[in-house]
């Protein structure tokens, strides 16, 4: 259940990342990789699991905030590019 529910997230993570705030897909896989790779073999499953689901509920809890509040949103593409 829990490795079903990370895979999902990482899911989630991937579209945030590249559509919001518009990371290119590699960068964005490797700051995927980076939290979640090395967690696992840090601190160990329990822990990794543990701290990964308090983590997990303060960025949805960011996500909501930075959706809720029009200037943490990021600007669109075009409209960086024609104010410079």
């Amino acid at each position: 259940m829990c490795v079903r529910h990370g895979r999902l997230q990482h899911e989630h993570d991937h579209a945030y990342l590249t559509q919001q705030l518009d990371l290119p897909l590699v960068e964005a896989s490797n700051l995927i990789t980076n939290f979640t790779g090395t967690a696992d073999s840090f601190a160990g499953r329990l822990w990794t699991i543990a701290a990964g689901g308090v983590l997990s509920q303060l960025g949805m809890l960011g996500l909501v905030v930075s959706a809720l509040v029009p200037t943490l949103c990021p600007a669109p593409c075009g409209a960086a590019a024609t104010a410079s």
